[in-house]
Order: C-alpha cells, then sequence, then structure tokens
C-alpha cells in the first residue's frame, strides 16, 4: 500500500470511517464553514497562481489576523467571544467580497483570502471595508463591551520581487 493510501486511511480512520466528514475536514473550516486555510494553502493557491501566470492574470492573497494572540484574546474576552469573532469575521468575508474570491480560516484568529484577477489596489479596497464592518461589531467581554481591530496584510503578483507561489 503506498504512502497516500496509508494517510487516506488514517484519515479515514480519525472522521470516524465517514468520507464525507472527511472531505469537510480537509475543505471547510468547521467553525465558521469557510474554506479550510490547509485546503487553500496546499492546494488552490498553486493553481490559482499557475492559472494566473498563464493567463497572465493577477492574483492577490489577503492575510487578516485578530490583532493580539488567539490566547491573549481569550483571556481578555473570553473563548466564546473568540468563537463569535470569528463567525462574525467569516459572514462579513462572505458578503463584502467579489463573488470569485475565496476566504478561508488559517487558523485561530487568522483567515486568507485568494483573490483572482483582483490587482492590488481592488482588493485593497475590499480589504477595508471589511476591516471597516469588522470594527463596527461590539462584542460582549468579561468586562463590558468591546471591539476586536484586526491587521491585513495584502500581496499580488505579477510584482518584480514575486517569482512563485512560495514568494506570495
Amino acid at each position: 500500500m503506498g504512502d497516500a493510501a496509508v494517510m487516506r486511511g488514517r484519515l479515514l480512520d480519525l472522521a470516524g470511517g465517514d468520507e464525507e466528514r472527511l472531505l469537510h475536514l480537509v475543505l471547510e473550516d468547521p467553525d465558521t464553514h469557510l474554506l479550510s486555510g490547509v485546503f487553500l494553502r496546499k492546494w488552490r493557491l498553486e493553481e490559482e497562481w499557475l492559472r494566473s501566470r498563464a493567463a497572465g492574470s493577477t492574483l492577490t492573497v489577503l492575510a487578516i489576523g485578530f490583532d493580539g494572540a488567539p490566547q491573549a484574546f481569550a483571556d481578555r474576552l473570553g473563548m466564546d467571544t473568540l468563537r463569535e469573532a470569528e463567525q462574525r469575521l467569516a459572514g462579513i468575508l462572505l458578503t463584502e467580497l467579489d463573488g470569485c474570491d475565496l476566504p478561508a480560516r488559517d487558523g485561530s484568529g487568522r483567515f486568507l483570502v485568494l483573490m483572482p484577477e483582483s490587482a492590488a489596489d481592488e482588493a485593497a479596497e475590499r480589504a477595508f471595508e471589511v476591516k471597516r464592518a469588522f470594527a463596527a461589531i461590539e462584542f460582549a467581554g468579561r468586562d463590558g463591551p468591546a471591539r476586536v481591530s484586526v491587521s491585513m496584510g495584502l500581496a499580488s503578483a505579477p510584482h518584480a520581487e514575486i517569482d512563485s507561489v512560495d514568494d506570495l
């Protein structure tokens, strides 16, 4: 049995033998119902990179993270508030982004958005709208209402310093 078959068997065991559950574990983040960050980084990013290179089009990636470490966030506002903030941000990503953008949760308090055929200035405008909409939300913290801020980073290709999908 090959390595891929062994790995698939182990993953199926973890998913209780349920192939549909395994597919969701790999493709979809169960908390936000966005794409899985692993799926986006490992499979879709390279696929979109190759497609954009062949078509001579732009590919932009947006990285979003809650300000402060997830544990500090949870200590300050509580785990339920962290989960709520992630779900609310996921909802904003689904409503504020372009229909061809691919948002994913990449870990606790971290998100990635793959933006095929989006120039950096267009992507930055959409990112600003996401940030503005999220900043308007007030969360119930342990010590009263609180707002959560996010930091964003944007990379776009073609660019003189981006020669590979790893650079992006």
